[in-house]
C-alpha cells in the first residue's frame, strides 16, 4: 500500500511511468481498488504471483525494483533485483544491506520516501544503471549462498 500511495507523486514527475505490482496477498485487492480511487489505474499493472522464468524476465525489463516493506528481515527481492542488475529503492525496514547511494536508495517506509527514491532513479539513469551493476556484484560475491554458509559456519565455530 505504500507504493500505490506514492504513484501520484511519481506520475507527477514522470507521467509515462508504468508501475508493475508482482505478488499476491491481502494488499493486492486493496491496491487495485486504491489505484482506481487515486485515478492512476492506467499506470498500474497488478500481475499477482509470478515465479521462475517469468519472474526473472520481469526483473530484467524493470527500470528499478521497489521494496517498500514495513518489515522485511532480509529482503530476498533485493537480492533478486541485484542479480538482474537492477537498482533498488528499498525502505529502511528491509534487512538486506543496501548501501544508500551506492547500490540502491534506502528510503523511509512512507509514500513520500518511496516516491523520492523512484524519482532519484529517473533523475540520473546512468547512475541508476551503475548502482544496479554494483548491486549485481554484491549479490554475486557478498550475498551468495557460499558466502552465507561460510559466515554461518564461522559464527558457530567462533562461538
Amino acid at each position: 500500500d505504500i507504493l500505490i500511495e506514492a504513484v501520484p507523486e511519481i506520475l507527477g514527475s514522470h507521467g509515462d511511468t508504468k508501475i508493475v505490482f508482482v505478488g499476491d496477498g491481502d494488499n493486492k485487492m486493496h491496491c487495485d481498488h486504491r489505484a482506481k480511487e487515486l485515478n492512476v489505474e492506467g499506470s498500474c499493472r497488478f500481475l499477482g504471483s509470478r515465479s521462475g522464468e517469468e519472474l526473472v524476465n520481469l526483473f530484467k525489463v524493470a527500470d528499478c525494483v521497489v521494496v517498500p516493506s514495513r518489515y522485511e528481515p532480509f529482503g530476498l527481492t533485493v537480492c533478486e533485483a541485484w542479480s538482474a542488475g537492477k537498482v533498488v529503492v528499498a525502505s529502511d525496514q528491509v534487512g538486506c544491506p543496501v548501501s544508500h547511494g551506492e547500490d540502491g536508495w534506502v528510503v523511509s517506509a512512507t509514500p513520500e520516501g518511496v516516491a523520492w527514491g523512484v524519482k532519484e532513479v529517473f533523475r540520473d539513469w546512468d547512475r541508476a544503471r551503475e548502482m544496479g551493476a554494483k548491486g549485481r556484484v554484491k549479490a554475486a560475491f557478498s550475498l551468495s549462498w557460499d558466502t552465507v554458509a561460510e559466515l554461518t559456519e564461522k559464527a558457530y565455530t567462533e562461538f
